[in-house]
């Protein structure tokens, strides 16, 4: 659409993650508990994005709460004191 007072057209708009997000999660290896970690977005990743990470029982904690974290990843960024986005 045009007109004298302004013009309208097409635009992709694209949103970015600026940092790489990493997944930390409890896991069973051989009857023992230990913390793994992923990188769940990559740096520079365009959303939305779709992820998934599926676990057998034996892979998984028998308690009635897990704890996981997400947080931005310590190499990328230095300067943050904190880099927990959700626990």
């Amino acid at each position: 659409m045009n007109s004298p007072f302004f013009s309208l057209k097409d635009f992709n708009f694209e949103h970015c993650n600026t940092y790489s997000i990493i997944f930390e999660y409890p896991f069973v290896k051989n009857e023992q508990i230990e913390t793994r970690s992923t990188k769940l977005i990559q740096r520079n990743e365009l959303f939305p994005s779709r992820k998934s990470i599926k676990f057998s029982e034996k892979q998984i904690p028998k308690e009635s709460t897990l704890e996981l974290k997400f947080f931005y990843s310590n190499e990328e960024l230095t300067f943050l004191k904190q880099n927990l986005l959700s626990k």
